[in-house]
C-alpha cells in the first residue's frame, strides 16, 4: 500500500510504478468510482477495454 496525498485544490498524484505498471499516461481517461467508505479509480486504457471485450465475448 502506498500513502499519497490530496492537494488543496483536490488533486492526487499516482505514483510512478503503479502509472508504469498500469499504461496510464498524459491525457488517460480514468473513471472514478464510490464503493461505499472506498474511492476506486479505474484506468480507461486499451487494455481495459481489451479485457472487457474479451470478458463479454466468453460470457455470450
Amino acid at each position: 500500500m502506498m500513502k499519497i496525498a490530496m492537494s488543496a485544490n483536490g488533486r492526487i498524484t499516482i505514483p510512478l510504478r503503479i502509472r508504469k505498471q498500469l499504461n496510464i499516461k498524459k491525457g488517460t481517461r480514468i473513471c472514478v468510482v464510490e464503493r461505499g467508505r472506498q474511492v476506486v479509480l479505474q484506468p480507461l486504457t486499451e487494455d481495459y477495454f481489451e479485457r472487457n471485450d474479451h470478458d463479454k465475448k466468453g460470457s455470450s
